[in-house]
């Protein structure tokens, strides 16, 4: 991709793995080169945490600055990496220099107010133009990327007062740019990246367009993990190259599943499980290993069932997995232990973040097998809402998955 040009606005679209945060930390990285300022908008600070250290990784001479609140727990892996951090803008108010912060704290961004040749926004579908607008101003050019896949960017709360709105609270910036009137000198450009270089082969030929309805191609990667002693079906399915896999704890309690996870993650580190993958090979660590969780209380017993290996672990919400990859992820079902889902469980954005964010193999751990259609769309037809949408994205993958569903008796 060429370097953008003044007065431009980029926008990026392509599947998960694809490369559209390596696209833009080389974008970044180059316009550092070049004497410029650089801005990142991330949609949370995990992200802004990931993407720091994957910037120092493969240019650790950039100045790098996190721009956070002042209580913000900071990882200590990046201050031995040497990223700075502030919580004023005078330390980043000159020079060149890469900073990173999640969009709600720039649109809080007091006096100095800096100004950047580049803003890079990861993962754009997450942002509400709202939110955008209050930003925008603090930068000339413009890098936007977006998912192929479906990501539901806002929770649907009281939002019908403004859905006859073009432009509104709860839509995001993808769906609402092109409508803005834009200077006569302004430039917009359009990318689509059709390949993943994350997802196995494996994983793709499930999920898409089985599950998700777009066409991609995986590079031609061999990922696998190796584990010494096969203990169960599923540790011998993943061994033998199965990427994407389903664990069925049928009438088990929050706590069960969490103490699972945790039982199987110590048996993979005691046999001393090696990776094999273009970007994390060597023996499986904890840091090479993601939960991905439904809600915060997953994440508290997840924490508590893990004991020190949490500090290490990554362990968060779906929410905050957008640009973050890990060897081996775990990741609870979306509609584990609802009686009554609602539509943000049927969102297939859910879906999409916990089921794309594995380099070599993803656990999915569920409680259920079946699902009916939400009692609340059963007489609709207009099958494009994202509720009907996440429907059909579940019972698709429960089919393509039908002969990877180990039960709770196999594995215990």
């Amino acid at each position: 991709m060429n370097t953008l040009s003044p007065s431009s606005i980029t926008m990026v679209n392509g599947a998960p793995g694809s490369g559209k945060t390596q696209l833009a930390i080389q974008q970044a990285i180059s316009a550092y080169q070049q004497g410029k300022r650089v801005i990142f908008a991330t949609n949370s600070n995990t992200q802004s945490f990931d993407i720091a250290r994957r910037l120092r990784q493969q240019a650790p001479n950039l100045r790098v600055v996190l721009y956070h609140r002042s209580n913000l727990n900071i990882p200590r892996i990046l201050e031995k990496k040497g990223i700075q951090t502030a919580t004023g803008t005078r330390l980043f108010s000159k020079g060149p220099c890469i900073v990173l912060s999640n969009a709600s704290k720039w649109a809080w961004v007091k006096d100095p107010i800096p100004h950047f040749d580049l803003m890079i926004i990861d993962d754009a579908g997450t942002l509400r133009e709202s939110l955008f607008m209050q930003i925008a101003g603090l930068a000339d050019r413009f890098l936007i990327l977006h998912n192929a896949v479906p990501h539901q960017p806002i929770i649907r709360s009281n939002t019908k007062r403004w859905e006859h709105m073009n432009h509104a609270p709860h839509r995001s910036i993808i769906n609402t740019m092109p409508r803005y009137p834009l200077p006569t000198h302004t430039t917009i450009r359009k990318t689509t990246l059709a390949h993943s270089h994350r997802l196995p082969q494996d994983t793709i030929d499930i999920l898409f367009p089985h599950v998700f309805p777009i066409s991609v191609r995986a590079e031609a990667t061999i990922r696998r993990l190796e584990i010494p002693t096969c203990s169960s079906p599923l540790f011998h399915a993943i061994n033998s190259g199965q990427s994407l896999v389903m664990q069925h704890l049928k009438n088990t309690s929050p706590f069960i599943r969490a103490q699972w996870i945790a039982d199987n993650i110590r048996q993979l580190l005691a046999q001393k499980t090696m990776v094999y993958d273009s970007r994390m090979k060597g023996r499986l660590s904890p840091a090479k290993i993601g939960i991905i969780c439904t809600d915060h209380t997953q994440v508290l017993l997840m924490e508590k069932a893990l004991g020190s290996l949490a500090k290490e672990v990554y362990i968060d919400v779906h929410i905050h997995q957008h640009s973050l990859e890990r060897a081996l992820i775990y990741a609870f079902h979306p509609l584990g232990q609802l009686s009554h889902p609602n539509r943000y469980h049927w969102d297939p954005a859910l879906l999409s973040l916990l089921l794309t964010r594995h380099r070599v193999a993803c656990i999915l751990v569920a409680q259920n097998l079946s699902y009916t259609r939400p009692s609340y769309a059963r007489g609709l037809y207009d099958q494009q809402t994202p509720s009907i949408q996440g429907y059909h994205a579940h019972r698709n993958l429960q089919k393509q998955l039908q002969h990877r569903i180990y039960s709770q008796a196999s594995c215990t």
